[in-house]
C-alpha cells in the first residue's frame, strides 16, 4: 500500500473493498480514482527524468494500462492538473524515461526490472523495453494532445487500446477532430474572434 498527500484528485476519490489475509470481513477504504495514479507516476517518470530509479512506476503503469479501462477526456483532466499542480511541463514527445536512453543509462536497470518483475508475478514477463514501449502507447497520445491545448476522446481498453468512441467512426476522424480534442473554450473564441476580424477586412 503507498500512502500520499498534497495530491490533486480527479476525477474524484475512490472507495472500495481492501483484501485481507485472515479470512476477515474486507474493509472499506478510501483511495486515489486510477486516474489520478496514472498521472502522478507519469508525471515523476517525466520529471525525475534519466536518474529516476522509481522502477515500481513502470510496472504500475504497465499494471494499470493492462488490466483496466479509461475515458479519455476523464485520464487528460487528471494528467493535466496533475503536471499543472507540481509545475512540470507536460510532455509533446516522450520523455527520456519512457526512451531506450532510460534503459542503457545503467546498465542494472534491466536486472532490477527483472527482480521487482518477478516479485510483482503480473503473468507474462516482457522485457523492459517493451514495457516502456507499452506503456508510452498508453500515455503519449493523451500527452500529446494535453500539450496542444486539447483534451484527449478516446477510450482505451486493454485489448483494443485507443479506441474512438462508438458516436465516432474512423471514416469521420479527422472531420470530426475537435469533438475528439476539443479546444479550451478560450481558444476557441479566440479562434472565431479571428475568424471574424479576417471577414471584416475582407
Amino acid at each position: 500500500m503507498d500512502i500520499g498527500f498534497g495530491s490533486v484528485i480527479n476525477p474524484q476519490i475512490a472507495e472500495g473493498k481492501f483484501p485481507t489475509l485472515l479470512g476477515r470481513e474486507n474493509p472499506l477504504v478510501r483511495h486515489y480514482p486510477k486516474e489520478t495514479v496514472v498521472a502522478e507516476k507519469f508525471e515523476a517518470v517525466t520529471n525525475l527524468g534519466i536518474r529516476n530509479s522509481r522502477i515500481k512506476d513502470f510496472y504500475d503503469l504497465l499494471y494499470l494500462a493492462r488490466n483496466f479501462e479509461f475515458q479519455g477526456r476523464e485520464l487528460s483532466q487528471a494528467i493535466k492538473a496533475t503536471f499543472d499542480h507540481r509545475g512540470t511541463e507536460i510532455p509533446r514527445i516522450n520523455p527520456v524515461g519512457l526512451t531506450t536512453k532510460f534503459i542503457t543509462y545503467r546498465k542494472d536497470r534491466n536486472k532490477t526490472w527483472k527482480k521487482f518483475y518477478a516479485e510483482g508475478a503480473m503473468g507474462e514477463r516482457p522485457k523492459f523495453k517493451e514495457a516502456i514501449d507499452e506503456i508510452a502507447e498508453f500515455i503519449m497520445p493523451v500527452s500529446q494532445a494535453l500539450a496542444k491545448d486539447r483534451l484527449f476522446n478516446q477510450n482505451w481498453t486493454p485489448r483494443q487500446k485507443w479506441q474512438l468512441p462508438p458516436e465516432f467512426k474512423f471514416s469521420e476522424y479527422q472531420g470530426e477532430m475537435e469533438k475528439i480534442y476539443p479546444l479550451p473554450k478560450s481558444a476557441k473564441e479566440q479562434s472565431t474572434n479571428q475568424s471574424q476580424s479576417k471577414q471584416e477586412l475582407d
